[in-house]
């Protein structure tokens, strides 16, 4: 599913779900840095990367991560993951 952004973003964010691929994106996205965000049930759930932490945090907003989660409850899977990259989510 690809959902077209309003703005072009400069940077790549990535979010993952913590699980045992988790040393994997860890691996596959290294040179990204790891994004702390105040949300405790975002962050139990979620890993986050992102080549700018500044850009992560704003597309990252309180708002997003209560629906985020909300579509990952509605889907029943605990491995959803997201992109931000140019245009795209």
């Amino acid at each position: 599913l690809t959902i077209k952004l309003g703005k072009n973003l400069g940077s790549h964010t990535v979010v993952y779900p913590r699980n045992r691929m988790e040393s994997f994106y860890r691996t596959l996205f290294s040179k990204y840095e790891r994004i702390n965000l105040v949300t405790p049930k975002f962050e139990s759930r979620f890993s986050t990367v992102s080549t700018d932490q500044v850009e992560a945090r704003y597309v990252l907003d309180p708002a997003f991560i209560e629906c985020f989660l909300d579509a990952a409850d509605i889907a029943g899977t605990k491995f959803v993951q997201a992109s931000f990259k140019d245009r795209d989510m």
